[in-house]
């Protein structure tokens, strides 16, 4: 079974799911970093997003481990 990562997609990020799916998994690899899953979804660096490693925030160069939960999301407002 090769090594994958979850990812899970909310809100008006799911528009870059894979197949229509907002969770799914992709191949992991050695010294990858969130970056890496933004780049492979084309998720441009001008939209906005928080990144969730395993339920922790995370910044772009956040180093991923295999079988890691990445969850995305659009930042939350109000009041």
């Amino acid at each position: 079974m090769p090594d994958i990562v979850f990812i899970k997609l909310f809100s008006t990020l799911k528009r870059f799911a894979r197949g229509g799916k907002t969770q799914f998994t992709l191949d992991w690899h050695p010294g990858m970093q969130a970056q890496d899953i933004l780049d492979t979804l084309k998720i441009p660096g001008t939209t906005e997003r928080v990144i969730l490693v395993n339920g922790r925030y995370s910044e772009p160069e956040q180093q991923i481990a295999a079988n890691d939960t990445i969850v995305l999301f659009p930042p939350m407002t109000g009041g």
